[in-house]
Order: structure tokens, then sequence, then C-alpha cells
């Protein structure tokens, strides 16, 4: 497991496992989107349901490479723009665990491979 810097590891983990896409949801999503002929179509329960546990992986280990992303970020640009004491701990504050678009894109692509 990555490490998100924090002693919420753990517990973040077992959020990730807790959290899961309706599999109603993705029928409907399915259905609507990429199906030809839904009403011929049929899916079953646990096809629905192992969708919904591969959506999940795939968004906990993007979040996961976004946020180890982020934290080479940080080490490479410390020490890099030199401000204040008070002022670089105000500045960690507010980006402590901070995700941005940026760090996801930087994974993007090697994350869609993997997948």
């Amino acid at each position: 497991m990555a490490s998100l810097g924090n002693d919420k590891d753990i517990s973040l983990e077992q959020e990730a496992e807790d959290v899961r896409l309706d599999p109603v949801l993705i029928a409907r999503i399915f259905s609507t989107i990429s199906l030809e002929t839904p009403q011929e179509t049929r899916i079953t329960k646990k096809t629905l349901e192992l969708v919904s546990e591969y959506i999940r992986l795939y968004a906990t280990e993007a979040i996961l490479r976004s946020n180890e992303a982020r934290l080479e970020e940080k080490k490479k640009n410390d020490g890099l723009y030199p401000t204040t004491h008070g002022q670089a701990e105000k500045d960690d504050l507010l980006q402590e665990g901070l995700l941005d678009a940026v760090h996801l894109k930087e994974v993007a692509g090697l994350l869609n491979l993997d997948f």
C-alpha cells in the first residue's frame, strides 16, 4: 500500500473498500451509453459487481499514484523557493493531502496501460 504521508493509511484503505458504485447505476450506464440493443442484452448481477469492484480498484489506484506524484513534486520543490518559516508552514497546511488534476495527469498514461 502506498503511504499517504500520515497515520490514516489503514482507515483510508478500509473506507475505500466500503465505497462501491451501485450495480444498478452501472447497469443503467451500460444500457444508456454502450449497449446497442439494451432490451436484448442481459447483464448478470455478478458481472455488475465485478465491474463495480474494477472501477473501485481503478479509482483507488489513481488516487494513490497521484498522491505519490504529489509527494515527489513536493520533495523536488522543497527549498526551491525560499519563504519565511511561517509562510512555509502555512503553505504546507493548506497543501497537505491536496491532490490536483495535474497530479492525476502525470500518472494517467501508465495507469491506463496497467489497467
